[in-house]
Parts: structure tokens; sequence; C-alpha cells
């Protein structure tokens, strides 16, 4: 069976047009992650989502 990885993502609000903080919050946990500007990095764990 194949082992899967984790995976780095950035989201970057520059290049949908967005030029502003952002307050992103973990759905899951119930808990905001923090205002970020320019874009918001993460790590997804295998079978992860991010909403």
């Amino acid at each position: 069976m194949e082992q899967r990885k984790s995976a780095n993502f950035a989201f970057n609000f520059n290049k949908i047009d967005l030029k502003c903080n952002f307050l992103v919050r973990d759905v899951w946990q119930l808990k905001d992650l923090g205002n970020f500007k320019d874009s918001f990095k993460t790590n997804i764990r295998p079978q992860g989502v991010i909403i």
C-alpha cells in the first residue's frame, strides 16, 4: 500500500485581487488561526481537508 505524505499549501490573496487582512479560522477545531495579509500557508495531512 502506498504511504501518503502531507502537503504544504499556500493561498495567495493577491492572485485573486484581495488586498486586505483576513482572519483565518479552523472550522473543525473551532479556533482562530490568526490574521493574514497577502497569503496563508498551511500543511494538509493525508486525507485532510482545508476549508
